[in-house]
């Protein structure tokens, strides 16, 4: 499911083509979906994002919006323009293992 924390989803916004209709009617976070989980019932077992595209997504849009290069900076707009691929997989990694990916996975069973 989508993640409103989400590193691509943040950078890009509303510019997002997988932003909004029809591809998504709802976005999350970690402690909203928890929260639904709670009120339906059901225990969090393990909330993931195992995300393996957000700074290829960010790549390819860079070119077509300023936003792009303003949000990341210069920095990191170098960077992921030039896609060495230990700096593209480090960064990668760490939206993955930070749940800043934009897409998540909630797992859970009935408390």
């Amino acid at each position: 499911m989508p993640n409103l924390s989400g590193f691509d989803v943040n950078i890009l916004a509303s510019q997002d083509f997988y932003y909004g209709a029809p591809s998504h009617l709802n976005y999350f976070r970690f402690e909203t979906i928890s929260q639904l989980f709670d009120r339906s019932g059901l225990r969090v077992i393990e909330q993931v994002t195992p995300g393996q595209l957000d700074v290829s997504i960010i790549r390819n849009r860079m070119e077509d919006d300023p936003q792009v290069l303003q949000k990341l900076g210069s920095f990191f707009s170098d960077r992921i323009r030039e896609g060495e691929p230990k700096f593209v997989q480090g960064l990668q990694n760490f939206i993955k293992h930070n749940n800043l990916s934009s897409h998540m996975v909630i797992y859970g069973v009935k408390a």
